[in-house]
């Protein structure tokens, strides 16, 4: 065994004997522990070797992250939670989800070392404004805030609806304004083929000419 290989067994016996700061996650605990949290999840089964190797950098991830109250490192054993995996689409392992609240999570796809984790972490893992977090809100938020939690759920779901429909709409005139552009574009296209065909056919007749010429001065 090399002095490298040494070093990674040294380094992970170590991490697994000390106490692991990055939150165990189950569908009995999400709730409770992601709550008002930027949160970073790792998904992971054990027979996944790429899990292995980046083991200890997401151990160092959470003990850097530690003393920050307001995000949360994590991991799911897909082996073991399979009903949170299936509910957060993972298809493979390892997956790594974050959100700047757990209600908006997306895939992480940079590189898998500590440092450049860490350096994408200061950067982007923020708490956002939340029912669950108020601190980070403007006044106008909280105020917003404060007027939706006093209606009902069925009135939410109206405003939620609502929404969607004016998406639906917004996204309808948009495929409108592409499609005339679109017809627009085929009809100069046609027009310029149909303009250029015809002055190849000229260009090809006045050189049949100038053949002809050529010929007869012989």
């Amino acid at each position: 065994m090399g002095l490298h290989s040494k070093l990674i067994v040294i380094l992970a016996t170590l991490a697994i004997s000390s106490a692991s700061t990055v939150v165990n996650l189950t569908k009995d605990n999400w709730d409770s522990e992601t709550k008002g949290k930027a949160v970073w999840v790792k998904f992971c089964t054990e027979a996944c070797s790429h899990c292995q190797k980046m083991y200890i950098a997401w151990e160092r991830l959470g003990d850097y992250m530690h003393e920050n109250e307001s995000v949360l490192i994590g991991k799911v054993n897909c082996d073991k939670e399979t009903e949170l995996c299936e509910a957060h689409n993972v298809l493979g392992t390892p997956t790594l989800l974050w959100g700047s609240n757990v209600y908006d999570l997306r895939d992480y796809a940079g590189e898998k070392t500590f440092l450049a984790m860490k350096e994408w972490s200061d950067e982007v893992l923020i708490p956002s404004c939340s029912p669950d977090n108020l601190q980070p809100c403007t006044d106008k938020e909280k105020q917003n805030i404060k007027e939706w939690m006093a209606l009902s759920v069925e009135a939410i779901q109206e405003m939620i609806d609502g929404v969607a429909q004016k998406e639906k709409e917004i996204k309808l005139q948009n495929k409108e304004g592409m499609d005339i552009l679109q017809k627009k574009y085929d009809e100069t296209n046609q027009e310029h083929t149909t303009h250029k065909a015809k002055i190849l056919a000229e260009i090809k007749f006045l050189k049949r000419i100038r053949s002809t010429l050529a010929e007869k001065n012989v």
